[in-house]
């Protein structure tokens, strides 16, 4: 806070709108509730309640409250790799085991090398569509701004109606198994499956209003 005060652009910026910020912050009172008890298929889960991670981690015993399953799904690529391969024939097979997420085998398409977003479009068109998956997995080659995620994601929801999860080449070099694992539980979600559920006891119809605050792995400022 005392160096964005003391930054003269930063102070330019709010000089128009007539605002002054002061580096005195407000102290709010507050209490810490207690952890809720998590449950999985195989029972109550204790959660760590000095990181208060529900993250399920790679390679866990976890089976999923609510499990659907996965037989017609389908993963595009831009081009057939050993990451690739590894990434479908063991991570996900045995991160689908841990999460008791039954996953048949996908069929694989790949758009021979070519990046552009049409090149997905045109394959989904004429060869993944036809088949009608549960589910795409689109494998692209880095994390870009915008493209082809974008045109490519609004063709799967909008036009052909398909649920579908992106993944970039490099986290899949990376850490397979990290990546597997949380593109099994997006998709078991996204289809209507559960991966806990918490034991609240409420007796009257409640809502419940989550805040995102902080992105940070430094959990003592989230």
């Amino acid at each position: 806070m005392s160096s964005m005060l003391e930054s003269p652009e930063f102070t330019k910026q709010l000089q128009p709108w007539g605002i002054g910020i002061t580096n005195k912050l407000l102290r709010v009172p507050t209490r810490r509730l207690p952890s809720p008890e998590l449950h999985n298929a195989a029972g109550p889960v204790r959660m760590n309640q000095s990181t208060e991670s529900w993250d399920i981690k790679p390679g866990s015993q976890w089976p999923m409250i609510r499990a659907k399953t996965f037989q017609r799904w389908v993963v595009v690529a831009h081009r057939q790799t050993p990451d690739l391969d590894q990434f479908i024939n063991s991570s996900i097979r045995q991160e689908a085991n841990g999460l008791g997420i039954p996953v048949g085998p996908p069929k694989v398409f790949n758009t021979g090398g070519d990046e552009r977003p049409q090149a997905y479009l045109n394959l989904m068109t004429s060869q993944v569509a036809p088949l009608n998956p549960e589910f795409i997995v689109v494998v692209i080659p880095r994390k870009l701004p915008e493209e082809p995620y974008r045109s490519v994601k609004q063709f799967l929801t909008a036009t052909v109606g398909l649920q579908s999860q992106f993944v970039t080449q490099e986290s899949l070099t990376k850490s397979p198994n990290l990546k597997a694992n949380k593109i099994l539980v997006q998709m078991n979600c996204k289809f209507g499956g559960a991966p806990w559920q918490v034991d609240l006891r409420l007796t009257t119809p409640t809502m419940f209003v989550g805040v995102d605050v902080h992105h940070g792995k430094d959990v003592g400022h989230a």
